[in-house]
């Protein structure tokens, strides 16, 4: 599964820092030509902004409106960045109140399961077999009984009829490819001839894509067969006409079988994911995900991520909290579980961080310090493994955050006051670091306030004064409303 926008951690890949995955010619030139892996490059991300563009240009001429959620797009085949082998996704975008897209939500569907059920029902007489491609000729899963089977999830690159059928002979590939569709559209079959042997063609449509579900049989596998029965009748004609007839009804109803399993298989327990997705994005963050049972490898994996996807959207609505901190502790532990079975490093901080803040509001404080401190050691770890300049000064604003919080537990539970001194004088140095007058104007109200608990009124003047000085002439609103209500 895929999620845009998200912090994507290069380090996982190293090579994905100088490959180049945004040279196709259609891209957005703020993007064209550049090094590195930009998720809006792939084609996971763009065909569901493009189906949200075609989706508003269509409501624009008929006076509707787009909701929150564009279309379901299934994309066709394509070299995943991650592994290099192809692969086939479904994705969709989901936009905000205004309309503008806020992230994209992809799943990728491995081929191999389907290979083994497809193989087993492929074979037509001796010659014939079954294919499934897009409408461009991209193969989706290939299966000849006379050749050797191809999967297109172990390729690198992606295989087109053109080269598998007929190599080097792109007007034959072209007529083929219409013949397809013609035949999926009137229900029919058709005669074409290849490499000089005449085949009959049936195809029928993959409900929900653009794919085509493709029957071969030569025609002399017919022949074949109908001359047998010819050896064993004195009715040929009726025989023979029969036979044929039968054969394309079988080849016809294999083809419809093998697009019934998609939709049953794939494509239905999606759509269920799709309305899930659809109710989550309207505000609905109590449900839970449609138990199918095992459905197989690759729809059950979905089912988990969509698990992990309610987690972390819960885990950054506060709404859905309403004030319940068992509630909050509930989404926060499992949001923990999910990042430490990621190993992730920046996610396990930043849910110490808040578990520390729901056990503080819960009076447990020991639990609460411990969580912080936990928050406060991944925030340096990480801190000193970073080289690139920006993401330090995240990491700083970060760490002073954690330091305040621990430095207010300290005060609120009457620890002695040069403790929280240090961490709040610590927090305040990497604020400035920063130049973030919003931060050094919140920590320093805190350190003033205890200051005048303390009876200390001198240092409690100066802490604020100097706070609204350093402050005051920098255009802030929210940092001079800080210091304003400090002094």
């Amino acid at each position: 599964m895929r999620i845009f926008p998200y912090k994507f951690d290069s380090s996982l890949n190293a090579s994905f820092r100088t490959q180049r995955f945004c040279d196709a010619p259609d891209l957005d030139p703020s993007v064209r030509g550049k090094v590195g892996f930009i998720p809006a490059c792939r084609r996971w991300y763009r065909s569901a902004i493009d189906a949200v563009r075609n989706a508003s240009s269509a409501s624009a001429s008929t006076g509707s409106s787009v909701d929150g959620i564009g279309p379901w797009v299934v994309v066709s085949p394509y070299v995943d960045a991650t592994t290099g082998k192809v692969i086939i996704s479904a994705s969709q975008a989901f936009l905000d109140a205004r309309g503008a897209v806020a992230g994209v939500a992809a799943l990728d569907a491995n081929m191999d399961l389907f290979l083994a059920t497809f193989s087993q029902s492929s074979k037509i007489l001796e010659n014939g077999y079954l294919l499934v491609m897009d409408t461009t000729g991209n193969l989706i899963v290939y299966d000849q009984a006379q050749a050797q089977s191809k999967n297109i999830s172990i390729y690198s690159s992606i295989t087109n009829i053109l080269s598998t059928d007929f190599p080097g002979d792109a007007p034959s590939a072209a007529a083929f490819l219409a013949l397809a569709q013609q035949s999926a559209t009137a229900g029919t079959s058709t005669t074409f001839l290849r490499g000089g042997r005449l085949w009959r063609l049936a195809a029928t449509g993959v409900p929900d894509t653009s794919y085509l579900v493709v029957a071969l049989v030569p025609i002399s596998d017919l022949r074949a067969l109908s001359d047998s029965m010819r050896a064993k009748t004195a009715t040929f004609g009726a025989a023979a006409t029969g036979v044929t007839a039968v054969l394309l009804v079988v080849a016809a109803f294999v083809a419809n079988r093998v697009s019934t399993w998609i939709a049953e298989r794939v494509l239905k327990p999606v759509k269920n994911l799709t309305e899930f997705v659809e109710r989550v994005t309207s505000g609905n963050l109590d449900q839970e995900p449609i138990n199918y049972g095992p459905v197989n490898t690759e729809i059950d994996a979905i089912g988990k991520n969509f698990r992990e996807l309610l987690v972390a959207m819960r885990f950054g609505n506060t709404a859905y909290y309403a004030g319940d901190l068992n509630k909050a502790l509930d989404s926060y532990l499992a949001a923990e579980r999910v990042m430490t079975e990621f190993n992730s490093e920046r996610g396990k901080g930043v849910c110490w961080n808040n578990l520390g803040n729901v056990y503080s509001q819960m009076g447990r404080f020991d639990l609460a310090l411990n969580h912080y401190n936990k928050a406060i050691d991944s925030a340096e770890r990480l801190l000193a493994a970073e080289q690139d300049l920006t993401k330090r000064n995240d990491l700083h604003s970060t760490l002073a955050e954690r330091l305040m919080n621990k430095g207010v537990l300290f005060k609120v539970t009457n620890k002695p006051p040069e403790q929280s001194v240090a961490l709040f004088e610590r927090a305040i140095e990497l604020h400035r670091h920063n130049d973030s007058v919003d931060g050094i104007a919140q920590v320093s109200g805190n350190l003033g306030q205890l200051y005048l608990e303390r009876k200390t009124l001198p240092k409690a003047e100066e802490c604020i004064k100097n706070a609204y000085t350093e402050i005051k002439d920098r255009q802030r609103p929210v940092a001079l409303q800080y210091a304003a209500m400090n002094m």
